[in-house]
């Protein structure tokens, strides 16, 4: 229903942001409130945004990323994973983290996430490697050595892995996102002047082409 919200940030907790969007403030849960801690009243952020509607009452998710979004609602259909353990498992580590972990059916990593014991990790694996699988190009590389646990590390907001995320969350295969970036990659030095909802925008435009052809 709500895709992003933009707007100035007001308030913030250990758990929770406002935005302040056309003079409405609007409480946003976020994994990392934190990040936006050096923001000041002045500055306008987004946050793409996830509503969680109950009997008694609707409640608004917020990320910084696409790919954070992404996971966050792929955790939610793991049986036994509901919005709160679905943030804090995202408070502990980073998405690209968890999702490689998922990927590589890492039980060790994952089980030293909150809440999650070994019968959840294995469902998180059996139940998500496929979908995950469909997002590798936001992936890091894991560095050799292993990990060293959960812990939550600043994320470079890539135009790249936000795209990738995008065309993730709307069904693309991998195979179809790897070709709309490397389409993206020859416009060079213009991408940097474009916002991620223009980049993507830009590469649905070009799969669309690409399926014309077929």
């Amino acid at each position: 229903m709500i895709e992003y919200l933009r707007g100035r940030l007001v308030a913030l907790d250990d758990e929770s942001i406002v935005l302040d969007v056309g003079g409405i403030g609007y409480r946003i849960f976020c994994p990392a409130p934190g990040q936006f801690r050096g923001c000041s009243s002045d500055d306008v952020i987004q946050v793409y945004t996830h509503l969680h509607v109950r009997e008694d009452e609707w409640l608004l998710y917020g990320f910084a990323e696409l790919a954070e979004r992404t996971l966050f609602r792929q955790l939610m259909t793991v049986t036994g994973i509901g919005p709160k353990m679905a943030m804090a498992i995202l408070a502990a580590a980073s998405s690209r983290e968890i999702a490689a972990a998922i990927c590589q059916a890492d039980l060790p990593f994952l089980t030293r996430l909150p809440g999650v014991g070994k019968k959840t990790a294995e469902r998180l694996i059996v139940e998500l490697k496929d979908k995950v699988t469909s997002a590798i190009p936001v992936l890091e590389p894991v560095p050799e050595g292993g990990r060293k646990g959960p812990k939550r590390f600043p994320e470079e907001r890539s135009l790249w892995n936000e795209v990738a995320a995008g065309l993730a969350s709307l069904g693309y295969r991998e195979a179809e996102i790897r070709q709309a970036l490397s389409d993206l990659s020859r416009d060079g030095d213009r991408l940097q002047e474009l916002t991620v909802e223009e980049a993507l925008r830009l590469a649905l435009q070009r799969l669309a082409r690409l399926a014309m052809r077929e």
